[in-house]
This record gives C-alpha cells, sequence and structure tokens, in this order.
C-alpha cells in the first residue's frame, strides 16, 4: 500500500479519505504512515493505538452517525422525581437513663456590689410616759449649828419691814419698797404686790420671751459657802434687763427677780403642750390612713 504527495485516492489536500484493505474485522494497527493532514481514517475494526497519541484530529465519527469533535464531556441529563419517602421505622424504647455525675466545685464568689442610698428616716414617734420617781436618797450629814446671833429689837405690833444693813425698823406704809439683806430670810409665805391696780399696758407674751438663751449654771456662794442654783445676773440682763438691778461691776451687787421668770416658764410649758398634742395627732392620722 503506498500514498501519493498528499495521500488518500483522489489525491487532494483536503477531504481525502483513507481506506485500509487489509483488516476490516480484527484490531487495527495505524503507524505515522498512514494519511496526511486534512485526511481521513476509516476503520472498520477496533482501534489500538499502542500507547500512541491521536494529534491534531478534527473529529471521530463513530457508527450511529455521531461525531465527537471535543474531549469534554456531554451535558447530564435531567434527573429523575424522587419516589416517595417509606415509612418510618418503629421506634424502640428509652433505654435506662444513666447515673448523675458529681456535681463540679463551686466557683469563687463574685464582688458584693455598693450598698445602696439609706432610706429616709421617718419622724420621731411621740415621747412615752415618764417612769416612775424613784426613791429619795438618804439626807446628807448635818453641820454643827453655828453660834446663836444677837436678839434684835422688839418691832411694833403688825406687819414690819426690816434693813439688815442699817437695823432699822420700817413701820408699815413706810415709803421704802424693799429689803437689803445679805442673809437668810424665812417665812412660811411670801407675797408680792400683783393687783390690777398697779399695772398698765398689760400684754400677753409673743415667742420674744423664752428661755432658749438663758444659761441655768450651778455654783458656790462665797458669801454663804454653799452649793446653789440660779443665773449669772449680767448674763440675764442681756435678754431680760428689767427684772436685774445693777450693772456689771458696780458699786452695789447685782440682784435677779426670779419671780418674773415664771411667767415665762409657764408659757414655755404651754408652747411645748400644744406642740406635743399637735404631734398625736398627727400620729393618730398617720396609723388611721
Amino acid at each position: 500500500m503506498s500514498f501519493r504527495k498528499y495521500g488518500g485516492i483522489n489525491y487532494a489536500a483536503k477531504n481525502n479519505i483513507v481506506h485500509n484493505n487489509v483488516l476490516n474485522t480484527n484490531i487495527e494497527t495505524i503507524s505515522n504512515y498512514l494519511g496526511l493532514r486534512n485526511s481521513d481514517i476509516v476503520v472498520l475494526s477496533n482501534l489500538d493505538l499502542s500507547g500512541n497519541y491521536l494529534i491534531d484530529v478534527a473529529g471521530i465519527e463513530f457508527m450511529d452517525g455521531t461525531i465527537q469533535t471535543t474531549a469534554s464531556e456531554g451535558t447530564s441529563g435531567s434527573s429523575g422525581s424522587t419516589g416517595p419517602t417509606g415509612p418510618t421505622g418503629y421506634t424502640g424504647p428509652t433505654g435506662p437513663t444513666g447515673s448523675t455525675g458529681s456535681t463540679g466545685s463551686t466557683g469563687p464568689t463574685g464582688p458584693t456590689g455598693s450598698t445602696g442610698y439609706t432610706g429616709y428616716t421617718g419622724d420621731t414617734g411621740p415621747t412615752g410616759p415618764t417612769g416612775p420617781t424613784g426613791s429619795t436618797g438618804s439626807t446628807g450629814y448635818t453641820g454643827d449649828t453655828g453660834p446663836t446671833g444677837p436678839t434684835g429689837a422688839t418691832g411694833p405690833t403688825g406687819s414690819t419691814y426690816w434693813s439688815q444693813s442699817t437695823s432699822t425698823l420700817l413701820k408699815p406704809n413706810s415709803p421704802y419698797t424693799g429689803i437689803t439683806c445679805s442673809g437668810n430670810i424665812y417665812s412660811s409665805k411670801f407675797y408680792a404686790t400683783s393687783d390690777y391696780r398697779i399695772k398698765e399696758n398689760i400684754i400677753p407674751l409673743n415667742d420674744t420671751y423664752h428661755v432658749s438663751n438663758l444659761n441655768p449654771v450651778t455654783y458656790k456662794n462665797k458669801i454663804s459657802g454653799k452649793q446653789d442654783i440660779g443665773f449669772i445676773a449680767h448674763e440675764l440682763q442681756e435678754y431680760y434687763p428689767f427684772i436685774v438691778s445693777g450693772e456689771k461691776d458696780g458699786e452695789t451687787m447685782q440682784s435677779i427677780n426670779y419671780t418674773s421668770l415664771i411667767p415665762i416658764l409657764i408659757k414655755e410649758v404651754q408652747t411645748l403642750k400644744l406642740e406635743v398634742k399637735t404631734l398625736k395627732l398627727e400620729v393618730k392620722e398617720l396609723k388611721n390612713k
């Protein structure tokens, strides 16, 4: 078998067909001497390249008339419809619960939060009743009795006024209005003239008269040598000058009309009683709500 320049039976550069007349039923062996470029090789038997390659093949025509012109795979066919799902099988019995594992160790305690604000303090309740007064203590030792002084002159019958500083007997209706005494005066009763006929411009005490600024003290009297209770005259004079006589560091000792303090104390007690009564009513109303 021999071929011309271009090979094939029609000696053309294109569309040449090379027929193998040597073997049509068994396996065909094709060497590199068969055909040239642009020639067709028709094989009626099996094609064995024996490890060689098909190079620059334009297409392969199969027996069914289809032509494969590329090595890529053909498109996949459409998937068939999914069949119905079979029934769910019987669920087996639940196995026994395993034993509970040991509890892990407790984690550390977190930091304590900040303390909240203290709530509003309620109003103070009314004062409870005063407890019973305790028993009086034993009387202290009585000192020795001092020597008896000379007997004074007997005064006339009736009310008399006596000035120890002058040892002068003052008769009734005397123009003197007081007694000056550096010692003690004893009497079953003392009366101060308080008739309305000696008073004018009478005005009830208001809130300017109170005891808040007063300074009650206890002290030792240098004249009597005994402990006593009262006020310092010039301190009281700053608030109530009309119940203190004399001037601080003056020629005569200052003195206090303690009786005039009684109305101020009574007025303060009345005010406190009224405030306590008001508080009790307010507490009662709160309890009834």
